[in-house]
């Protein structure tokens, strides 16, 4: 019986600790709204101390939240001061100074894709980036349509992505700490060639890539390139800005990366 309360008793503590920790981290995302909310409340207490009662003990417990909410806004203030605001400085410029290095991952996939739909688009022919099945089917139809497509060209092409994928996040991995969580969580997630889900290449008998897992391998880079993408937009909403990605391709044609490749 005891045990059970025990337990119970440690399941609300653990509850009332988790909705804490969520108020606060939203408090400290919105500070500035969070300050001015605290600051009315406290303000308007004061000035309901010059009023009559309407509740037995109504000035005490005014007294009471009307000091929790100038140790809160304290708190808050403090934070943003101290806390977030070189939080904040250190995150712009780690991204500022390695911005190529991030334009790099999130432009990988996109930029692997991009002859897909060069070779692939046409009168009722279409895919899906977003599944991998349809990749996977695109893919053939790509060699079907154009055996030389999966050639040396495209074999060096991959296998250079791939060095490209994995040299670039070693880089960034050291300096996580002073990325936002999403996007140190999108770098250290980014697929490379060393991990379990590791890009590797599989080869024909000719030694060219296989068709299908060139879709396999750009699948896992698109994936890893909207990571990177939606997690610096929500840190850094000017990422990208200015950036141009585009592929020429063998006949020449130079084909832009679109953004519906990257988000939707």
């Amino acid at each position: 019986m005891n045990g059970s309360r025990l337990s119970r008793s440690l399941d609300k503590t653990k509850l009332l600790y988790e909705k804490s920790v969520a108020v606060a981290s939203r408090i400290l995302r919105h500070p500035l709204q969070a300050s001015v909310a605290l600051l009315l409340i406290a303000v308007s207490l004061e000035v309901a101390q010059y009023w009559p009662e309407v509740v037995p003990g109504g000035h005490v417990l005014s007294i009471v939240i009307r000091n929790l909410a100038y140790a809160l806004l304290a708190a808050v203030v403090f934070g943003w001061l101290v806390v977030e605001v070189p939080k904040r400085t250190r995150e712009r410029r780690t991204y500022s100074d390695y911005e190529i290095h991030l334009q790099t991952l999130a432009g990988l996939g996109p930029i692997a894709l991009v002859p897909y739909r060069h070779y692939v688009r046409g009168p009722g022919v279409d895919f899906d980036s977003w599944d991998a099945n349809e990749l996977a089917e695109a893919a053939k139809v790509i060699a079907s349509q154009d055996p030389a497509f999966f050639g040396p060209e495209r074999t060096g092409l991959m296998s250079h992505y791939i060095l490209a994928a994995t040299k670039t996040q070693q880089t960034l991995a050291p300096l996580v700490s002073f990325m936002s969580e999403d996007v140190a969580h999108a770098v250290l997630s980014f697929p490379n060639d060393w991990r379990l889900d590791a890009l590797q290449m599989a080869y024909t008998d000719n030694g060219t890539i296989d068709p299908v897992r060139d879709a396999h391998l750009v699948s896992s880079l698109l994936a890893g390139s909207r990571s990177i993408y939606a997690a610096m937009k929500a840190s850094s909403p000017d990422f990208l800005e200015g950036a141009s990605f585009s592929v020429v391709l063998r006949d020449g044609t130079e084909v832009p990366i679109t953004d519906p490749e990257l988000s939707r």
